[in-house]
């Protein structure tokens, strides 16, 4: 009796601890809104209409945590470094990447986990204005390197299209851990 007693505490608190490492993992925010979750439109007319728009897949390691002995990166992207890269030249596909991006963040409910790993980047270069976005799927955050960039929020669903392109594009994808 007294080690079915035990079992089912211990059981207890496997369940308590496992609801809270949840919870604290996957907290939306209070009071998000997401009237304020969007791109700026400057931001927005570099990544539409841009000559030149570059997908990126980023090994999700911040460069300050890389292992010291391993060989440093070829490139880098926001202190990340670049496994691959591809210029998206078709209007389809940018348009694609464009809609799943933009819906991701339109479609945010505030949800973000404590990391950021990001594994894919975008960077955009209209005239002499550059955006760049490195995107963490895995927290639903995406930084925005521009003029008057900000920090938004996504949800998971564009990793499917935005690793489609890669995978079309024979670029390598960090694995999620």
């Amino acid at each position: 009796m007294r080690t079915k007693i035990i079992v089912i505490l211990v059981l207890v608190a496997v369940v308590a601890g496992v609801a809270w490492l949840l919870s604290d993992r996957h907290s939306s925010r209070d009071g998000f809104d997401r009237t304020q979750n969007v791109l700026p439109s400057e931001t927005k007319k570099v990544l539409d209409t841009g000559e030149r728009f570059v997908l990126l897949s980023l090994d999700p390691t911040h460069l300050v945590f890389r292992d010291q002995s391993a060989p440093p990166p070829k490139e880098t992207f926001h202190n990340y470094a670049v496994l691959g890269k591809t210029e998206i030249r078709d209007a389809v596909a940018r348009t694609e990447l464009l809609r799943a991006l933009y819906k991701g963040i339109r479609d945010s409910d505030g949800l973000v986990a404590a990391c950021f790993n990001p594994r894919h980047g975008i960077s955009a270069t209209l005239g002499d204005e550059t955006v760049d976005l490195v995107i963490c799927f895995e927290c639903l955050s995406i930084q925005t390197h521009a003029k008057g960039g900000k920090s938004v929020l996504t949800t998971h669903s564009p990793v499917q299209s935005f690793n489609r392109a890669l995978k079309r594009a024979g670029l390598p994808i960090a694995k999620e851990k």
